[in-house]
């Protein structure tokens, strides 16, 4: 690693201990120290406690909005056609429309 995760070079406050060093204290894991290290590195990032916490709904939401517009395009039939599509040196990819019955 290239720097000392923050956990590690704070002062150890007994009245609010920081619970990364806790964890990283911890022997019951049975991790490397360097990879211990790492993973409690990035779990105390602060983007990841308080950006991703929002931004997990909206992602969850999104792949479900795009789920739902697949399915729906393909139950009225707007998916159906031929596409193709080639490369110099002769290789090409082409789609046949599928069976509506």
């Amino acid at each position: 690693m290239d720097r000392t995760p923050d956990f590690l070079t704070q002062a150890h406050d007994e009245r609010d201990p920081s619970p990364w060093l806790a964890l990283y204290l911890d022997q019951s894991t049975p991790l490397p120290d360097e990879v211990k290290a790492a993973w409690l590195a990035d779990s105390s990032s602060g983007s990841r406690q308080y950006l991703l916490p929002f931004l997990r709904p909206i992602a969850r939401a999104t792949i479900i909005l795009i789920q739902v517009v697949k399915v729906s395009s393909r139950a009225t039939g707007r998916t159906r056609g031929c596409c193709t599509a080639s490369w110099p040196g002769g290789s090409s990819i082409s789609c046949r429309p599928r069976p509506t019955g």
